[in-house]
């Protein structure tokens, strides 16, 4: 009989260690929250919901998803997506928060100009997905911390933990690179047809699409910086593709031996029309890629 009941009071020890730790796997894995809250707001934030009715934010209130988020000068914000998983938005920044419809456990930060810091659980990503989109480059985030820095022709990540993955906005992008912690990354174009991508801190590769789709690494130690050319076209065959053309500046200012590819797109794919007497696209040559934008993450300023 005393048998018995301690090796009944194992299992039931056995069973409540089981249930702790299930209930904190899926504590510590838990989806986001159906709405966002602000918090820690300091100086002037305003909200645009999605019915396009504009309100100074509210300490702790939470706020439905497709809502726009702003800061003015010397003014800050954290957006909290779920317990561990924040996004501070600092001074001088506009982003829209959305999910997908049918998914609430896929947000992304559409951030349109400014700066924000994202940090996030760990293992987050075993029941969520996070993208922080710009006008020139997708990050891409799997448990971690990293700033995030936007306008409209330029952007720059910087990883302080954990790893994300970067690639080219739009339909036409075919480049992608994973960076980690220490890792430091600028994205800028000129139109929809030249992007340059340069690195501002530690050492990854660069990852573009070749003939049939498979993907072919570029190293890129810090100093080194890419200029991808896009050209969309049609084949013999009237098939949609689109031309990359990459150029290659190494860290001390010599040039590599351009690279060319042809990709061919999805049969279904729509080509922009170009109105007639419209020039051509600029080439790289012709290109002007200077301009007044952010200081990128990981350089100095002037």
């Amino acid at each position: 009989m005393e048998g018995h009941t301690v090796k009944t009071a194992q299992l039931m020890a056995a069973s409540a260690l089981i249930s702790v730790f299930l209930s904190a796997t899926f504590c510590a894995a838990g989806p986001f929250d159906k709405e966002f809250t602000l918090k820690s707001i300091m100086g002037t934030c305003t909200v645009t919901l999605p019915d396009g009715k504009i309100s100074a934010a509210e300490e702790g209130k939470a706020y439905p998803y497709g809502a726009t988020v702003a800061t003015g000068r010397k003014s800050s914000a954290v957006l909290e997506l779920s317990s561990g998983n924040e996004v501070r938005v600092l001074a001088n920044s506009t982003l829209k928060a959305d999910q997908k419809a049918e998914d609430a456990s896929d947000k992304t930060i559409r951030l349109r100009e400014g700066r924000i810091q994202v940090k996030l659980q760990e293992d987050f990503h075993k029941a969520n997905k996070f993208t922080v989109e710009t006008p020139t480059a997708v990050c891409g985030a799997i448990g971690c911390e990293f700033t995030a820095v936007a306008a409209p022709a330029t952007c720059s990540f910087e990883v302080q933990e954990g790893q994300v993955l970067v690639s080219g906005a739009g339909p036409y992008a075919q480049w992608a690179t994973e960076l980690d912690s220490g890792d430091k990354i600028s994205v800028s174009t000129v139109g929809k047809t030249i992007t340059t991508v340069s690195n501002n801190g530690g050492k990854f590769q660069l990852k573009y699409k070749g003939a049939g789709g498979q993907e072919h690494p570029i190293d890129l130690p810090t100093g080194t910086k890419v200029d991808l050319t896009i050209q969309l076209g049609k084949n013999e065959q009237g098939k949609p593709v689109v031309k990359l053309v990459i150029a290659i500046t190494n860290p001390d200012g010599t040039k590599q031996q351009p690279i060319e590819t042809i990709v061919q797109l999805p049969a279904n794919t729509v080509l922009p029309e170009t109105p007639p007497g419209t020039p051509p696209p600029p080439t790289l040559l012709e290109a002007n890629t200077t301009g007044t934008t952010p200081t990128p993450v990981g350089e100095a300023g002037p």
